[in-house]
């Protein structure tokens, strides 16, 4: 998704303070940035009663995250045609469903639809409401305030709203997951009158192919490690899928720099400033990761070993 072109329809939507559109679109992602919180004390909780299997709570603990990783860039290029502000209001509404569906789950299959729904909801949610701060700060200056703005009200919700889910948590993990899904419809009904709608001015062709790869790709490759916990890294669990995603992966790569107009500029990264800053990235959010979604596995673990005794 570009976040350099400015949307056509921008002097249409001037009469929106901006002050205000940055407050909404926070909102709108701090659905995403409570969720891990939330996930992570209420999944011992909800593996417990559901009946959850060890291979079962390795993979369901990380399914939303992989969706996320698979469907961030196709929400990003349909936000680029059809509206970015439409697409991230579809992705709250279906966070919204999908924090309903977790909440009532009977059974492992509802428990992982429902987080299935929520990672491709989060996904359009977070990634667009990025994008549109270019709509909301055309000029550099203000962009750079509308991000700083933006963090702020992200690290502060973030904090106060992750000790109160912890707390729902303790009550009840069903309520708990609820607590993502509330956040995700008021923000639906602020960014409906105080975002502005942008489109890309020149997106160019869909890139369905690089997009179905990249998502496989990414998808098969986090599944092999996801099974390392369980598994163990010489696992065929772990070494088939890892391997044929980053296969997938390779293949991604080599079709998008033959394209002029691919939906992931790898040639980018040719800029050394933008491959460390990718690298700090990934490291970043691979070591979130990690601590975020094993933690809750450990939990579970020590739960189940003391009813065990």
């Amino acid at each position: 998704m570009s976040m350099t072109a400015t949307p056509p329809v921008l002097a249409e939507t001037r009469t929106v303070s901006a002050q205000g559109a940055v407050f909404a679109l926070a909102a709108a992602s701090l659905a995403m940035s409570v969720d891990p919180s939330v996930h992570n004390i209420a999944f011992v909780g909800a593996a417990n009663q559901l009946g959850m299997t060890g291979d079962q709570r390795s993979l369901v603990a990380s399914i939303g995250t992989l969706c996320i990783a698979a469907s961030i860039l196709a929400t990003g290029s349909l936000g680029d045609r059809l509206g970015r502000k439409r697409i991230m209001l579809g992705g709250l509404l279906l966070a919204t469903v999908a924090s309903v569906v977790t909440a009532l789950a009977r059974n492992t299959a509802m428990f992982t639809l429902g987080r299935v729904l929520a990672g491709v909801g989060y996904a359009a949610s977070f990634g667009l409401a990025f994008a549109l701060l270019r709509a909301v700060a055309p000029q550099e200056a203000q962009l750079s305030r509308a991000v700083a703005h933006w963090l702020a009200l992200q690290t502060f919700g973030v904090v106060v709203l992750g000790l109160f889910g912890g707390y729902l948590a303790g009550v009840g993990w069903r309520i708990a997951y609820l607590l993502p899904g509330a956040i995700a419809v008021l923000a639906f009904f602020y960014c409906l009158f105080r975002v502005p709608e942008a489109k890309a001015d020149d997106a160019g062709p869909f890139d369905a192919i690089g997009l179905v790869l990249v998502a496989i790709g990414l998808v098969s490759a986090l599944y092999g490690v996801s099974n390392s916990a369980s598994a163990g890294w010489g696992s065929s669990r772990v070494l088939i899928p890892l391997g044929v995603g980053l296969l997938v992966l390779l293949a991604f790569a080599i079709y998008e720099l033959r394209l002029q107009r691919p939906a992931f500029p790898i040639r980018l990264f040719a800029d050394p400033e933008m491959a460390a800053a990718g690298v700090t990235g990934i490291a970043f959010n691979l070591g979130n990761a990690i601590i975020v979604l094993q933690l809750s596995l450990l939990w579970s673990i020590c739960i189940a070993t003391r009813r065990l005794r």
